[in-house]
């Protein structure tokens, strides 16, 4: 097992610490992984109710199509339904990416690992200050070797959502050039109401295809189940390359009734945003950091006393089972970044004490 255990992804590294350092993995508390736990309960119990395991599972799941088109008709056949987002990820890679892509960083390590495992060249361009879309930059990167633009609205890890017009001036773009642009909107669940916004009426008029899932939200990452909405010819194209019942029965099934009964469930949201605020004010008290505004379940923090790095601290608290994303691991971040995750309150205290002595130091 590699000893650089802050390279590991999310799902991979609370088995590896726990392995590590003899920790019972739930006694592992994960604030590196973006799976929220507002909805986890509801969404096994779901689960432990289901019988269809004699069926083969549906190749097109007509009412799980019908929740995400919203009643919309004309995207019926525009929804392309898959084993997690990231298999989305990889079809869209394989089947529309062409010689270079331009992935503005930092953001999700996934565009640059499926791009790279088809001979894909990455050209990064890095965020503005604020880590805001720099438009002018990706214009200048696109070439007649472009096929694609990879964003993560809201990003991760950053947390910045960006605005309706920044990424209309993307799709624009992408049109206008010929290329295509994947919007990665796994995050979007966790923004507030009065700033959230989908970008999936863009299919219809531009070059974009619309990615998300069921993972991050309801807290179901072993039930691998998302969606790709988009530009028709995109959807189409990635038909072709996908596989035969990528999607189980079982995955269908529980979509079905979270995604149908979601939005009444105002509880689950308000106690996600307070602890939200909760966990951000105890955050920024603590000295030697800055934590940035997000519209996510996460927080990017920038480590301010330069004895310290991202490295260090990512290790001191792996050894007692508490596990935080190291930045420096996050092309585009750095040694003095830091990504931790909402939790409930006491975890959330947890990590904030344990900080707090180590920042003391």
């Amino acid at each position: 097992m590699s000893e650089n255990l802050g390279k590991l992804h999310g799902g991979e590294i609370e088995w590896a610490i726990s392995k590590k350092y003899g920790i019972p993995i739930k006694k592992v508390i994960s604030f590196a992984s973006t799976v929220s736990e507002i909805q986890t309960r509801k969404s096994h119990k779901i689960i432990s109710k289901f019988n269809l395991l004699h069926l083969y599972p549906q190749k097109y799941p007509y009412k799980l199509i019908e929740i995400l088109a919203q009643g919309k008709r004309d995207l019926r056949s525009k929804i392309i339904v898959g084993n997690g987002s990231e298999e989305l990820i990889y079809l869209f890679a394989q089947a529309i990416c062409r010689e270079e892509v331009i992935i503005p960083i930092p953001t999700y390590s996934s565009y640059e690992v499926a791009t790279k495992k088809y001979g894909i060249k990455n050209k990064f361009v890095r965020l503005g200050s604020d880590f805001d879309i720099d438009l002018d930059k990706i214009k200048d990167a696109v070439s007649n070797k472009t096929s694609a633009i990879f964003l993560c609205n809201p990003n991760n890890p950053t947390g910045k959502l960006y605005s309706k017009n920044s990424v209309l001036e993307l799709a624009k773009l992408a049109k206008e050039e010929g290329i295509k642009l994947l919007i990665d909107e796994n995050y979007l669940w966790f923004t507030e109401k009065k700033n959230r916004h989908s970008n999936i009426g863009l299919v219809n008029k531009y070059p974009v295809f619309v990615i998300n899932g069921m993972s991050k939200f309801f807290g179901v990452p072993s039930l691998r189940l998302g969606w790709g909405i988009g530009n028709q010819e995109i959807v189409d194209e990635i038909r072709k390359f996908r596989v035969p019942w990528s999607v189980n029965s079982i995955a269908i099934s529980v979509a079905e009734e979270l995604l149908s009964k979601y939005k009444n469930d105002l509880r689950a949201y308000q106690e996600f945003f307070e602890q939200k605020r909760i966990f951000h004010r105890k955050l920024s008290k603590l000295e030697g950091v800055h934590v940035f505004p997000s519209e996510t379940n996460f927080f990017f923090i920038k480590i301010l006393d330069e004895r310290i790095d991202a490295k260090d601290i990512f290790e001191e608290l792996a050894k007692k089972g508490i596990i935080v994303r190291d930045g420096s691991q996050i092309r585009g971040a750095g040694p003095r970044f830091l990504r931790v995750t909402v939790k409930d309150k006491g975890k959330n205290d947890v990590l904030v004490k344990n900080l707090e002595k180590l920042l003391s130091l």
